[in-house]
């Protein structure tokens, strides 16, 4: 029979995940990573571990890449300006491409099913968060957030259309990826907070109705639970 696994271990399991995703997600739009970018795991994970792991961030992982401008592979640390500039152009490049006209919008990568998936699998639904050594540690449950999230996305679909909704994701991708990595990474639970409200504010269009907004007010004030 399988050991059980301990709630530390649990946790470390979880963060190396992340870490592993966020590395995934950078290189797909063009960073490089040598093999150890990710650390090896402990013979015993500790606390410490999972810490250590929680600390790294995207903008952590991108300070230890590189990245090829032209034919030259440059440095993230020396030549950040350079390779943001870089990832904008293609990126408008792209986004030209895909503003040519034509007859009936079909998309070649489906936002919808994309977005979808990113906030099911990618949007952790609790997180634990450290406030220093001698203070307790928070546990907040963010699964409410993300029902609301997925039900404004299906309500926008059926009030406005796929193909609405298709352009909406597309023209806020990167501000939705923001909010979203915000979300996953930030280690300040009103941060997480303040980013998944904006998420579901750019799906509504709109300011939330009232009733939205009473649903997103009672996550807000009692999702706390203290972990001795």
């Amino acid at each position: 029979m399988a050991k059980k696994l301990t709630q530390t271990q649990k946790e470390y399991r979880k963060q190396r995940r992340r870490v592993h995703q966020a590395v995934k997600r950078l290189e797909k739009i063009g960073y490089i990573f040598d093999e150890d970018v990710v650390p090896k795991i402990p013979k015993k994970i500790t606390k410490a571990s999972v810490q250590r792991l929680a600390k790294i961030t995207p903008e952590k992982l991108r300070e230890k890449s590189e990245y090829i401008i032209g034919e030259e592979v440059v440095k993230y640390k020396t030549h950040k300006k350079e390779i943001r500039q870089e990832i904008k152009r293609v990126r408008q490049e792209l986004k030209k491409e895909k503003e040519k006209p034509v007859i009936d919008y079909i998309p070649t990568v489906s936002y919808i099913d994309n977005f979808r998936e990113t906030v099911i699998n990618s949007i952790p639904d609790s997180r634990e968060f450290y406030h220093g050594r001698n203070e307790d540690k928070t546990f907040k449950d963010f699964s409410g957030y993300k029902n609301i999230i997925i039900s404004l996305l299906d309500d926008s679909i059926a009030q406005n259309g796929e193909q609405y909704v298709e352009r909406l994701l597309e023209e806020n991708a990167d501000t939705l990826s923001d909010y979203i990595e915000g979300a996953q990474y930030d280690s300040d639970e009103n941060r997480v907070e303040h980013n998944l409200i904006s998420v579901a504010n750019i799906l509504k269009g709109s300011p939330l109705t009232q009733i939205e907004a009473e649903q997103v007010s009672m996550l807000s004030e009692g999702a706390y639970e203290i972990d001795e």
